[in-house]
């Protein structure tokens, strides 16, 4: 200390109350400290002697894992001998991956087009066109939605889908093989067609584009679409039931890689997308005679959430082979199917009267030569909360 501090004179007044009350005593029941290769000879004897209290069994078993750590070199098992001949890839058999689903949709398409690009014979103009049938082939998986094979005549069947070609139309890839599962009176009004990625987020892709004019959006339609049935159950339980938190899962991903059919878009996720967007979406499909407009309808919003008294628009879908396509009409030329059947006792009274509202595009429906559906009605309404 130096000679300032030796002159200082400290009272006991002068010290924090901490340091004058601070007491230290031993803890009761301390243990005395046991160094470490102590205990793990108590250790080891304690285990010894349970051993033996086991049995005769126990204890050779203890005795026999002992000697196995201490003489490891004495032990039967030796270590595995390396194979240095290389035989390489077989000659005959491929040992490739399998290709993923949407990878053989996309070489279905390919191959289309080869079919429909070499049909023309050699010295005529004339292409040749062949009726869709609707049965299955090793490119696509098994799908219940597909069109059904045509028995009647074709003079007989109004609904009869033969390869047509609209002028006009557009397309993100070369080409596109379904207008002719479209309904053969709608094909002509048809302006543009957008045929989303088909990657299994293609119906999400397909309402990205609708709402902002690319399909790279579906992630947050999605995520959109989930939070809204996650917050507002009940809104949806005459839609989906018992099933509501199974669809969340199934649509609440954030993966933008190929997925399975677990994760795909339903028909029913639009009654979603029509509420919280007050959209109307019209899905139209192609079953031919004797049920030629099956999965032909229109999804009505079942909600009223902003207080207006009609749906701001309609956006149009084409689901065919467990794909979703865009399709644009002219704003006066959009033929409506009836609305879904589940939507008379699944809305909510907010929007009562609200398929009259498309009263006359319904009628062209039925002019053109439109069929009411045949969905499963639903007549239980879910109380507004």
């Amino acid at each position: 200390m130096d000679g300032r501090a030796r002159d200082i004179e400290i009272y006991p007044g002068d010290i924090h109350i901490y340091w004058r009350t601070l007491s230290y005593e031993h803890p009761p029941n301390a243990q005395e400290y046991v160094p470490q290769e102590e205990e793990a000879k108590c250790h080891l004897q304690e285990l010894v002697d349970e051993a033996v209290r086991r049995g005769p069994e126990a204890t050779k078993k203890a005795a026999k894992n002992v000697f196995r750590g201490l003489h490891p070199a004495e032990d039967n098992i030796h270590e595995p001998e390396v194979n240095e001949s290389r035989k390489g890839r077989p000659a005959k058999k491929s040992t490739g991956r399998t290709k993923g689903w949407w990878e053989k949709i996309l070489r279905g398409k390919k191959k289309d087009m080869k079919k429909k690009s070499g049909s023309t014979t050699s010295g005529s103009t004339k292409s040749t066109s062949t009726k869709s049938t609707g049965t299955q082939t090793d490119e696509y998986p098994s799908d219940d939605h597909a069109a059904e094979e045509c028995d009647e005549p074709e003079e007989n069947n109004k609904y009869n889908c033969p390869d047509t070609e609209i002028p006009g139309t557009s397309n993100t890839h070369s080409d596109y093989g379904h207008m002719e599962l479209l309904p053969v009176f709608i094909r002509p009004l048809v302006i543009a067609i957008h045929d989303p990625v088909p990657d299994g987020h293609c119906g999400f892709r397909a309402l990205s584009f609708a709402l902002y004019g690319n399909q790279e959006g579906f992630p947050e339609v999605r995520r959109t679409l989930a939070e809204e049935m996650r917050e507002h159950d009940w809104r949806y339980l005459s839609i989906f039931g018992e099933g509501i938190n199974d669809a969340i899962r199934r649509i609440d991903i954030t993966t933008t890689a190929p997925t399975t059919e677990h994760h795909w878009m339903m028909g029913t996720d639009l009654f979603v997308f029509a509420t919280l967007f007050n959209l109307a979406v019209v899905m139209y499909s192609c079953y031919l005679y004797p049920k030629p407009q099956k999965y032909n309808s229109t999804i009505l919003p079942v909600d009223n959430i902003y207080g207006e008294t009609h749906p701001r628009g309609v956006i149009v879908l084409h689901f065919v082979q467990n794909h979703w396509i865009n399709l644009s009409f002219p704003a006066d030329k959009i033929p409506l199917p009836p609305p879904h059947a589940i939507w008379p006792g699944g809305h909510q009274e907010s929007v009562d009267g609200w398929d009259n509202y498309f009263a006359p595009f319904s009628q062209m429906w039925f002019d053109l030569g439109g069929v009411a559906n045949n969905f499963p009605s639903r007549k239980k309404r879910v109380p507004k909360k």
